[in-house]
């Protein structure tokens, strides 16, 4: 997508299109629980956006195929000016952009537990099949617990935190490249500006 980016040197290059559809997400309103229902529940294609909204759980879905082969187009979840949001027992995986974002705003109170994000892909912004775009967030303030997920096949952001008033809990995740010596290596797990506070414990890193 950018001319100037050489990742990418000596690969093929073409002309691609996008669905729009990826980059308006459905938006989620206080109060609310989105909960899939049985084993194979599944949203494609479309993400969900939390904007100026507390109290809201989301567990038990698939988020997936969200632009998938096209950089930075469309998230997972978004959150902007959000309080108390449970993100539970979800699975993410070929999403364009990130798997969830945070920021303008306040995000506060945010719990991210027992997910399985998924970066393996035959698109990637490196070109190693490992998705970079993870988790980022932004937020002033934020609090953040982000616990026993899995995250595999990546090669960044997991989770990418930067900004003023920052505190973020990361513990017992589980960290796993499968082919990292083919893909070059785990380029970064977690990514933290110099102004955050975090807590990181018990958490396993396997290459």
């Amino acid at each position: 997508m950018d001319g100037n980016d050489a990742h990418c040197d000596g690969k093929e290059k073409m002309l691609v299109g996008f669905d729009t559809a990826g980059k308006r997400p459905l938006e989620i309103g206080s109060n609310k629980t989105v909960i899939g229902v049985g084993p194979n529940a599944t949203m494609k294609g479309k993400g969900l956006r939390l904007n100026a909204v507390s109290n809201v759980v989301i567990r038990n879905l698939t988020i997936s195929d969200i632009n998938r082969g096209v950089i930075f187009a469309g998230d997972a979840v978004a959150i902007a000016r959000a309080d108390l949001v449970w993100i539970d027992h979800n699975r993410f995986h070929s999403v364009g952009r990130q798997m969830i974002a945070g920021g303008f705003g306040p995000t506060t109170n945010i719990t991210i537990s027992w997910n399985d994000f998924d970066g393996s892909d035959t698109y990637s912004s490196y070109c190693n099949g490992e998705h970079y775009c993870n988790l980022l967030f932004l937020g002033v303030p934020q609090t953040i617990t982000i616990a026993n997920n899995y995250f595999h096949e990546i090669s960044g952001r997991a989770p990418h935190i930067d900004g003023a008033q920052a505190i973020i809990h990361l513990a017992t995740n589980y960290f796993h490249n499968t082919n990292a010596q083919q893909s070059g290596g785990f380029f970064h797990a977690v990514d933290a500006g110099p102004s955050v506070q975090a807590l990181i414990e018990g958490n396993y890193l396997r290459h």
